[in-house]
């Protein structure tokens, strides 16, 4: 009888939701509506593993609209593209990233390239803190920005 009792016992409490341990965030897919409003400023780029310095001005910026829209300054031209946010942390942008074609110092056109491919290589997205990350498949280019 007491094997039953412990038995019984043991299958009823598996049966039971289990709480989230103190200090652990439950999984929450990140909602577009969180992304929306003041555009965020580049404060790190790592290209394939390698930090890329930036400049004190011209940073790169992105900015979240309603319905999808995405665009920013990308140092010396403006962009704009399309996304959707899905699952945990799943980035897919819905078009090509246009820009407009002004010329600029050589050194704000190398981080403006180097900005925007990193953009379009972008399919993970994370905003934690006030801090937004795009990041690549791999993880090795990642953008990070801030408000």
């Amino acid at each position: 009888m007491r094997v039953f009792a412990t038995v019984l016992l043991l299958a009823l409490g598996s049966c039971t939701p289990k709480a989230t341990p103190a200090g652990v965030a439950a999984f929450a897919p990140l909602q577009w509506s969180a992304l929306t409003g003041a555009p965020y400023r580049l404060t790190e780029l790592t290209l394939k593993g390698k930090a890329t310095p930036l400049p004190d001005t011209r940073r790169p910026t992105i900015q979240f609209g309603d319905n999808g829209a995405v665009s920013g300054m990308a140092g010396v031209n403006r962009y704009s593209t399309g996304a959707t946010v899905s699952g945990k942390d799943t980035l897919a942008w819905t078009g090509p990233i246009a820009a407009t074609k002004m010329a600029g110092p050589p050194e704000a056109m190398a981080l403006e390239s180097a900005f925007l491919g990193a953009l379009e290589a972008a399919a993970r997205i994370s905003l934690r803190d006030g801090k937004l990350t795009l990041a690549s498949a791999d993880g090795a280019t990642r953008l990070e920005f801030g408000q």
